[in-house]
């Protein structure tokens, strides 16, 4: 969009997987990260130079790495992570990449969004699902890094405010939305969880204390008013699942989400406030699992806008059914059901919901979506 967000008009990225993260120096150059199943599975590197107009494809080196956040200092300094454990740098605008240094802390855990502060001083976010929430700090430009494990969950967005005080949210299926704070620099950090449903996706703030967070499958924003001491959910305007947001100032606002959606901010909104929770959902529909790609164990989540007989099932690439998870009536709401792969082989695998009325056992509805297990 050149207009503010009136209109908008397609790029061609080349790419035909799923773009992750995108990351933009200034109005000319940028990188952003797309995921691959074939072969070689993992990430391709794309870059543009004339605002997004071209874009070069370069594959990431390591196969089976699917990286979710990219972060650029200057065209040539910039740094990506990513599941299962990748935290690398670039020196050379890309051409190489490389692990960075971690002096102490935890290690094998991927970042998941990585932001800076100045040339110098920079955080990273991330960590593994029921193991740890991740944060990375560097004081050196990203020559060398601090991990500590700050909680249970891992973080997906990182917010700096300034020099000494930092957010990042995060959370999980089973015990919501989380969020971790530092006031001196990183050196400590409160862990918190909100008591709502889903996970943090995004967070960024209108006003030194207006916040909002996009919650994803729940069809919900959150919103502080207090600088983030307390949080209030908000209904998204049509039941958007938004992953990502961001406000270039205190009256422009953008939200994006599932099956193209684009929100634009309101400076005056009407309406959104009294909202104690969050309505059923207004649409059947299956949902991205979480984490994707995943090491032994994920989490499958749908919605229902009524009460029906739900079957879910797990194929592999050839169609054949690993295993039915769910064959029974599910009340209305958003429903998560865990999946593991210990026993299975690496690669991709489909999961298919289908919901059935009573008087007939062919299903009305069908939708399917696509993970990978990584070993």
């Amino acid at each position: 969009t050149v207009d503010g967000g009136e209109s908008w008009e397609i790029q061609n990225s080349t790419v035909s997987g799923e773009i992750r993260d995108i990351f933009f120096l200034d109005k000319f150059t940028g990188w952003a990260l797309a995921w691959s199943i074939f072969n070689p599975s993992g990430t391709l590197i794309l870059h543009t130079t004339d605002g997004g107009i071209q874009w070069a494809v370069d594959p990431f080196p390591t196969e089976n790495a699917f990286l979710s956040a990219v972060y650029f200092q200057n065209p040539l300094h910039g740094f990506a992570g990513g599941p299962p454990n990748v935290f690398v740098r670039t020196t050379d605008g890309g051409r190489e990449w490389n692990p960075v240094t971690i002096d102490s802390g935890a290690t094998g855990f991927p970042p998941l969004d990585i932001v800076f502060y100045n040339d110098q001083l920079g955080f990273a976010g991330g960590g593994h699902i029921d193991i740890a929430g991740v944060v990375w700090r560097t004081t050196n430009g990203g020559a060398n890094w601090t991990a500590e494990v700050i909680g249970p969950e891992p973080l997906q967005d990182m917010l700096i405010f300034d020099a000494l005080n930092v957010i990042g949210m995060g959370g999980d299926f089973e015990y919501g939305t989380s969020m971790v704070r530092t006031t001196d620099g990183g050196e400590t950090w409160e862990y918190h969880t909100l008591q709502i449903f889903g996970i943090a996706w995004a967070v960024d703030f209108r006003t030194p204390r207006e916040g909002w967070a996009a919650m994803g499958y729940t069809n919900q924003f959150i919103r502080t008013t207090d600088a983030g001491q307390t949080w209030e959910i908000i209904p998204t305007p049509n039941g958007e699942a938004i992953y990502d947001l961001v406000f270039t100032d205190s009256l422009h606002g953008y939200a994006v989400g599932d099956n193209g959606a684009i929100l634009k901010f309101l400076p005056e909104p009407m309406g959104l406030s009294g909202h104690d929770a969050a309505p059923l959902p207004t649409a059947a529909r299956l949902l991205a699992n979480y984490p994707n790609p995943f090491n032994a164990a994920t989490r499958i989540a749908f919605t229902l806008p009524y009460p029906a007989r739900v079957r879910l099932t797990v194929y592999d690439a050839l169609g054949r059914t690993v295993t039915t998870l769910l064959n029974r009536r599910m009340p209305a709401g958003m429903h998560v059901i865990p999946f593991t792969g210990e026993r299975l082989p690496s690669g991709i695998y489909y999961y298919t919901l289908e919901l059935h009325s009573p008087e007939a056992d062919r299903p009305f509805l069908r939708q399917t979506r696509r993970m990978i297990l990584v070993r």
